[in-house]
């Protein structure tokens, strides 16, 4: 079985960011993904967020890393990252629609859990999701950019 993907959800500078499923007929289940993916000349920073990742790997603050492979397509050798779908926004989106005002509690509950994570590791760009019942994750290391995301 091989993640299939389905749709490109963003892209950036060092590649496109796909929506993936992995079907088992077997098991009669589908699993989603996202797949992070980059030209392999071009994909140092993705290969470093694998590595970090797997040495984090299992702390719920962190999201699920499935995995990396290199796949050719328009034959161009590809990197692909394999990550937990984190389908719920960004805290930037949250705190936007909630046009600024969130409440001590709120603010006090994603403080808490960003510093949870930073726990883990230092470190100096990073991006946040949430992944199940408001739980902040991270994402992406290393990064230019900073994104916490919220899974509901």
């Amino acid at each position: 079985m091989e993640w299939k993907k389905i749709s490109v959800l963003g892209a950036g500078s060092y590649g496109k960011v796909y929506y993936a499923v992995k079907i088992d007929s077997f098991l009669f289940r589908a699993s989603v993904a996202v797949v992070k993916c980059a030209d392999l000349w071009r994909s140092i920073s993705l290969q470093r967020e694998a590595h970090i990742l797997e040495t984090l790997r299992g702390s719920p603050n962190v999201v699920q890393f499935f995995g990396a492979d290199v796949s050719i397509e328009n034959n161009i050798p590809t990197y692909n990252l394999f990550l937990e779908y984190a389908c719920g926004g960004s805290l930037h989106d949250l705190i936007n629609s909630k046009r600024g005002k969130m409440s001590e509690v709120e603010i006090g509950f994603y403080a808490y859990q960003l510093l949870k994570v930073l726990e883990l590791q230092p470190l100096k760009m990073a991006t946040f999701l949430e992944t199940s019942k408001h739980r902040i994750k991270v994402l992406h290391l290393g990064s230019h950019d900073l994104y916490i995301v919220l899974i509901h």
